[in-house]
């Protein structure tokens, strides 16, 4: 990327209008009163009036590069333009095409952050399923595999983490109750997103949802109702 500067408050030195070429620049006398000036080494003192010469001639926007403006204004010292920058006689420029570089790196930058925060977020929840239902003692999984991993991020994207994890908690609950009539075990890869002849889509899952209220549909004295709903899953 090429870095430009330009003189702070250039208008003052010039005496023509802007969009013409400058061949001279306004040299104030009330420069022997300026302190700032006054306070610089000889040398950079001859650097600066050269770089304004310079800027008049470049239209005010000169390459940041110290040899460049040594070569330009045939200093035989070294030229440092930083100290310019520093002591605010100069001031640092993005040229306009590399300032759309810079927005569009940064914005894919932020892209691949928000990309990978997101990634991050998603392997956060699928632990959280991961680990509620081995706490729940339904079919210990040793390892979260793929198969768990692709039915997890399928489930989250038709229900939050919390009713999935409340879900798993009342299937824990009823398979473990011997009051309850189903005991039937599920992997979590088939709970999640469904199983059986029909393959109806997360068919499992909802029959555990807090709002299909299994805690009381799966009790033995319930079985005659439910019965022939829940052979379609199973």
């Amino acid at each position: 990327m090429t870095e430009y500067f330009r003189i702070k408050n250039f208008n003052k030195f010039q005496h023509y209008g802007s969009n013409r070429h400058v061949i001279w620049i306004k040299f104030y006398t009330s420069i022997l009163d300026n302190d700032d000036i006054d306070m610089l080494p000889d040398n950079v003192k001859a650097h600066l009036f050269g770089i304004w010469l310079l800027a008049a001639r470049k239209d005010n926007k000169i390459r940041f590069n110290n040899n460049y403006v040594a070569k330009k204004i045939n200093a035989t010292t070294k030229v440092d333009l930083q100290n310019l920058v520093d002591l605010d006689f100069i001031e640092l420029m993005i040229d306009a095409n590399d300032s759309k570089m810079l927005a569009t790196t940064a914005s894919n930058t932020l892209a691949g952050i928000r990309v990978d925060k997101n990634r991050i977020e998603k392997k956060v929840l699928i632990v959280r399923i991961f680990e509620k239902w081995n706490d729940s003692k339904i079919i210990c999984h040793s390892k979260i595999s793929d198969g768990i991993t692709k039915a997890a991020t399928k489930t989250l994207e038709e229900y939050t983490v919390e009713e999935i994890i409340k879900a798993i908690e009342n299937y824990g609950i009823v398979v473990n109750d011997e009051k309850s009539f189903f005991s039937y075990r599920w992997t979590l890869e088939k709970f999640l997103i469904g199983s059986g002849p029909d393959r109806i889509p997360f068919g499992n899952i909802k029959q555990f949802l807090d709002e299909a209220n299994p805690l009381e549909n799966f009790k033995i004295e319930k079985k005659k109702n439910v019965r022939d709903d829940i052979s379609r899953y199973v």
